[in-house]
């Protein structure tokens, strides 16, 4: 085999040879030639020919690089004290990072501009999300910041820096009229700069204290060149508080991409500060008003309402601002609670929604008609049997008819979806959130009318499967979302899907082995919705756990949920007496009633039942018992109103609370009743046989306290009957 190629490889036909031929000539031709320019281009002819294409390329490139850019060239330096040797340079790059920031946080106005505001568009509520689309300030076609700012690095040879392009640059620059000259002056306590554009002969000078360094003088230039330049437009606040705003809008842009509170109370205090700076910076006052929406605190809610009142006057932001007004006012009503937020805001919200109507037909814009759709939701919520604002309502704003107002506000839903999913009406980012927003509002929706069906007696199955379906649905749109986006999204979607599991448990109440497992399927919601990054959702969450497994008899595990949920309260533990702990007990100390009552307010006040519970004997063992019969009337108002599961146990315990209160309002207490209650509980509530217990000793019935003890030995009871509190 070997052979046979070796004799194949030797074998070469004529015309090969004759090709071969051929070439050879040309090839020494080529040689030659290529020989010939080689040692011209090694020539001092040849070296110039080439160091000039070199410049000619460095000219092209530089100018291609620079074009519609603003050049900052190295300042020149003038000091009576010792400076670095680049401090020119470095003060150039650092104000050319300063201007850049302004071109990243304004949209460009040129049509079509793919350049917009740098916003990850994360924001779950309507308002967030509507406010981020609208900076209200652009960046003209003509301002050198469309395209940014730069400076022409030197070349670096070991510590040695050779300024190439900035020479080369120098010597073309009437080529190009955005260039900005300067001077950097430093005398005694003083930091002076003069600056000068293009050909213009004109000289700017600008000076800070020393003390505040640099970085003043560098805002303070470039504040000043987007003024006179008018490199932004409108200029919308004075210097001095145009640089305030842009710190704080570079805070709200970090809130929205980063989710920590630490941006958006940043980004808050600043908006303050200038507005402290400039009263009439309306765009900052806008801004402001965003930021105070998006908080929890029902005070600073109400700054926003007020913030967004004052500016539907302006022509430039009235639509923005009637916006913002009516959802900051939805928000403060929910947040505040009781009727109070009702009295003060819901009359002229209404009175707003309906100036949006045309001709008595629902808004036109999308955002006008979710909120004029969440307004009626809000009002039929709080028309509902039992609600105590709901006469206030009938007859100050005449309207009493909760079905009317489902209606209306599911008919502004489903039109707002049908026009959100219009071919190219909104982008595609726009489409989901504002189609998740739809979403959450027709699931509270349908809360709110299986609500309704309760208290009227006529359970809707059909409604309540509904709107846990619709549950179930959010929470794989939003498992579906990036990590980022959930943080924002549905904080508390789980624990409304509880709520849905245990309207339906309410429903099937009288038949426990129906009931038990959806109850469990809650419980398993709000252990997930106690997880959750947002402080008031997991307290919510695990107070209502705490609530749940009492209802369930289980005190133990509730006195455990209930003692996470004050785990931000160092001093809640040590206020109760350790002793009645593993009977699920929670008995304060005499000397530390005033810590436990203050504590259990607060748990009261976020809706724990559990809290008030124990709020009521606490109160009523200090000798309080004007606020302690008014605490147990409101929380027998909300137990027999509830749309929700609460377990009979939680019943038991608040007639037997009650009961505690009731020989001092001289109604008799059938204590045989009683006994024979306390006799038929399981060892599992042990924590209501205690309740029976301490009513045996306030009224002094000796012989229920005999039986009672053989039966169970509960620790000495110090605070029996009323004491005194020294706080």
């Amino acid at each position: 085999m070997l052979r046979a190629s070796k004799k194949a490889t030797s074998q070469e036909s004529p015309d090969h040879r004759q090709r071969l031929s051929a070439w050879a000539p040309k090839t020494q031709r080529a040689a030659a030639r290529w020989l010939k320019a080689g040692r011209k281009v090694w020539s001092l002819q040849g070296a110039g020919l080439m160091t000039a294409a070199a410049a000619l390329i460095s000219i092209i490139q530089i100018l291609v690089a620079v074009q519609g850019k603003l050049v900052i060239l190295p300042f020149e330096v003038r000091s009576d004290q010792n400076t670095p040797s680049d401090l020119g340079a470095s003060f150039s790059a650092s104000l050319s990072i300063a201007l850049n920031e302004y071109r990243s946080l304004f949209p460009s106005s040129a049509p079509n501009s793919a350049r917009q505001t740098v916003t990850s568009k994360n924001y779950p509520d309507l308002v967030q999300s509507f406010m981020s689309d609208l900076p209200f300030v652009e960046i003209p076609r003509s301002s050198p910041l469309n395209k940014g700012a730069t400076v022409l690095e030197a070349i670096k040879i070991g510590p040695i820096s050779i300024p190439v392009s900035q020479v080369v640059f120098e010597n073309l620059a009437f080529f190009h009229d955005d260039t900005l000259r300067g001077t950097l002056e430093i005398w005694g306590n003083e930091l002076v700069a003069r600056i000068s554009l293009g050909n213009d002969d004109a000289t700017t000078t600008i000076s800070v204290p020393k003390d505040q360094g640099y970085r003043a003088l560098i805002d303070r230039i470039t504040v000043e060149l987007l003024q006179k330049k008018k490199w932004i437009s409108p200029i919308p606040m004075k210097l001095s508080a145009l640089t305030l705003f842009s710190e704080g809008l570079h805070n709200y842009l970090n809130f929205d991409l980063y989710a920590e509170d630490r941006f958006i109370s940043a980004a808050r205090e600043k908006y303050q500060a200038a507005l402290q700076a400039d009263p009439d910076a309306d765009l900052a006052r806008l801004h402001l008003a965003a930021t105070q929406y998006i908080s929890t605190d029902p005070a600073i809610i109400a700054k926003a309402v007020e913030n967004f009142s004052l500016l539907v006057g302006d022509r430039h932001f009235n639509r923005a601002a009637r916006i913002g007004y009516v959802a900051s006012s939805l928000r403060y009503i929910e947040r505040a609670g009781g009727c109070t937020g009702l009295y003060r805001f819901l009359a002229p919200t209404l009175q707003e929604v309906r100036s949006w109507e045309q001709d008595g037909k629902p808004p036109a814009g999308i955002e006008e008609l979710l909120l004029w759709s969440a307004t009626f939701q809000l009002t039929a919520d709080f028309l509902l049997p039992g609600k105590p604002c709901a006469q206030w309502i009938k007859s100050t704003l005449r309207e009493d008819s909760v079905t009317k107002l489902f209606e209306k506000a599911q008919q502004g839903y489903e039109q707002a979806k049908a026009k959100i999913a219009e071919p190219k009406r909104y982008p595609d980012s726009v489409v989901a959130r504002y189609q998740f927003y739809v979403l959450l509002s027709t699931k509270y929706l349908l809360d709110d009318m299986v609500d309704y069906s309760l208290l009227l007696k006529t359970p809707n199955l059909e409604l309540a499967n509904a709107a846990l379906e619709r549950g179930k649905e959010i929470e794989k749109q939003k498992d579906a979302m990036p990590e980022a986006q959930q943080r924002f999204f549905a904080t508390s979607i789980a624990g409304s899907v509880a709520d849905s599991y245990l309207r339906i448990a309410k429903i099937y109440e009288s038949n426990a082995s129906a009931a038990g497992p959806l109850v469990s399927a809650a419980i398993d919601q709000l252990r997930l919705a106690a997880g959750s990054t947002e402080p008031l959702t997991a307290q919510w969450a695990l107070f209502r756990l705490a609530d749940l497994e009492l209802g369930r008899s289980n005190a133990r595990t509730s006195m455990e949920w209930l003692t996470r949920a004050y785990s931000g309260l160092p001093s809640f533990s040590s206020a109760f007496d350790e002793s009645y702990f593993p009977f699920g007990i929670l008995v304060e100390k005499p000397s530390q009633r005033c810590e436990a009552i203050t504590l259990l307010k607060k748990g009261s006040a976020a809706g724990s039942v559990a809290s008030k519970l124990l709020l009521i004997d606490a109160l009523r063992r200090m000798g309080d018992l004007p606020n302690a019969l008014a605490t147990a009337d409101t929380l027998r108002t909300s137990v027999d109103w509830s749309t929700k599961w609460m377990g009979g146990a939680i019943q038991q315990k608040l007639s037997l609370v009650e009961a505690k209160l009731k020989p001092h309002n001289t109604v008799p207490v059938d204590m045989e009743a009683l006994w024979k209650q306390s006799d038929s509980l399981g060892p599992e509530n042990e924590f209501l046989k205690f309740d029976v217990y301490e009513l045996a000793e306030i009224i002094g019935d000796e012989a229920l306290l005999t039986k009672l003890k053989a039966r169970i030995s509960f620790p000495p009871l110090h605070q029996s009957g009323v004491v005194q509190s020294n706080c």
